[in-house]
């Protein structure tokens, strides 16, 4: 996907679907061929964080907590990333986001309640396509077994499309088809 700064910052300016003050830091590093732990942290900054969607904006914050700038100083795009929280961090109310594409950077933030923490691991874990297409294949799967097929919302919403749902597996990748299959046989089991 392709955006300039100046769209990407229209975008920012839309409603949020959570918002607030978080501390963050970029942890760098991993674990050397000889197992042993090089994770290097910069120091917490006090950022405003927005999220729109898919898109994670972080906007520079001035002393009394609120934005500095309405343009964002950057934005995360929540697609093939890990959010969990963080039990062994130096914080009490923390999480972090990794990419699976970038695993050498872990992204630590900090809140100031579990209650903050939690929904903003929610949210988050919740932002990507991933998860709503998940979401998707495990409906189509509940229906596929209680009527045989898979009905899918055409363009117009009275048409329903329906398939034959064993003719379109071919074309599941190969871990979706073994996570279905799985399902169907736990769900025959009783």
């Amino acid at each position: 996907m392709k955006f300039n700064c100046k769209e990407l910052a229209e975008y920012s300016n839309g409603e949020a679907t959570i918002e607030g003050r978080l501390h963050h830091k970029r942890i760098t590093g991993g674990f050397s061929q000889s197992g042993k732990d090089t994770w290097h942290a910069a120091r917490f900054k006090e950022k405003w964080f927005k999220l729109r969607a898919n898109v994670l904006f972080y906007f520079s914050a001035t002393e009394q907590g609120k934005v500095f700038d309405k343009r964002p100083s950057g934005a995360f795009v929540l697609e093939n990333a890990v959010v969990q929280y963080e039990m062994n961090s130096e914080v009490p109310f923390s999480f972090s986001i990794l990419f699976h594409d970038d695993v050498e950077k872990k992204h630590l933030f900090a809140g100031r309640s579990e209650e903050n923490i939690d929904q903003w691991v929610n949210f988050l874990k919740q932002a990507s396509y991933e998860f709503w297409r998940s979401q998707l294949i495990m409906l189509q799967t509940k229906i596929c077994m209680l009527t045989g097929k898979v009905s899918f919302l055409g363009d117009n919403t009275e048409n329903y499309h329906c398939f034959d749902f064993w003719d379109e597996f071919l074309y599941i990748p190969e871990y979706i088809k073994l996570m279905l299959l799985i399902i169907i046989r736990l769900v025959s089991l009783g």
